[in-house]
C-alpha cells in the first residue's frame, strides 16, 4: 500500500524520488519511506525522542536525515523498487542496525 500524499513529503535522492513520512510512537519516531511510484518495499527506521528539560520533544528528522536513511536501507539491502516485507532498522547515537 502506498503512502498517503496527505500525510506524506516528497524527496529525490541520488536521482530517485521517494515519500516519506513520520509518526512518533512511545519514545520512537518511526519514519517510513518507499519509492513514489507506491510500491515496493518500504523501509521503516525508529529514531529515539528526544528530551528536552521536562518536556519531550520529537527527533527532527530533516531532508539530510531522510537520505542518510536511505543510504543506510540500501547499504543492509532495502530494495525500494521490489515487493517485499517492509524492513526495519533503529538508528541510535548515528548507528544503523536492523530490527528483526
Amino acid at each position: 500500500m502506498a503512502l498517503a500524499k496527505k500525510n506524506s513529503r516528497s524527496i529525490t535522492h541520488l536521482g530517485i524520488a521517494y515519500r516519506f513520512t513520520v509518526f512518533g510512537n512511545s519514545g520512537w519516531n518511526d519514519l517510513t519511506i518507499q519509492h513514489a511510484s507506491g510500491s515496493g518495499q518500504k523501509l521503516v527506521i525508529q529514531f529515539p525522542a528526544i528530551e528536552k528539560t521536562a518536556e519531550t520533544t520529537k527527533h527532527v528528522i530533516t531532508p539530510a536525515k531522510v537520505a542518510e536513511a536511505i543510504d543506510a536501507g540500501l547499504d543492509f539491502g532495502w530494495t525500494p523498487q521490489q515487493s517485499a516485507p517492509p524492513m526495519r532498522l533503529r538508528c541510535k547515537n548515528g548507528t544503523y542496525e536492523k530490527v528483526p
